[in-house]
C-alpha cells in the first residue's frame, strides 16, 4: 500500500497497486477512526481487489478543519466522490461502519451508479 495526501481536501489516504481487471473497494472508516483500522482487509483482498483507505476529514492524518460548518455530512460525501475523481475510480464497492454509514447513505442518495454495493456495518 502507498500513501498519499489530496491536497484539495486534505484528505491522507492509502492505495495499492490499481489494475483495470480488478474490483476496486473503498473503506471508510467512523467516527474519531482512521484508515489504519482496515489493514488487515488491505492485506487480506489486496491481490483481489483495487484497494482505497482514507482518514476521513479531522481525523488521522487528513486535515482538522476550524469551523464547526465544515463538518456536514454532504462534505464528507463530497469527499469521497472528490477523491475518487483524482484516482479515476467510476464504481466500486464501498464498504463503512458506525459514522461513516450516514456518510454512504449520502453518496449513494447522489452517486449511485458509483456503487456496485455497499457493505454498512
Amino acid at each position: 500500500m502507498s500513501e498519499d495526501f489530496f491536497e484539495l481536501r486534505g484528505l491522507y489516504y492509502r492505495v495499492n497497486e490499481f489494475k483495470a481487471d480488478r474490483p476496486t473497494i473503498v473503506f471508510m472508516h467512523g467516527l474519531s477512526g482512521h484508515a489504519s483500522a482496515w489493514k488487515p482487509w488491505e492485506e487480506t483482498w489486496g491481490n483481489d481487489y483495487n484497494i482505497l483507505t482514507f482518514d476521513l476529514r479531522g481525523h488521522g492524518k487528513s486535515l482538522r478543519y476550524a469551523k464547526y460548518s465544515d463538518y456536514t455530512i454532504p462534505l464528507f460525501a463530497d469527499d469521497l466522490l472528490l477523491l475518487c475523481k483524482l484516482l479515476s475510480i467510476e464504481k466500486f464497492i464501498l464498504v463503512t461502519h458506525s459514522f461513516g454509514c450516514l456518510i454512504a447513505l449520502e453518496f449513494a442518495k447522489h452517486h449511485p451508479e458509483m456503487l456496485s454495493g455497499m457493505v454498512l456495518l
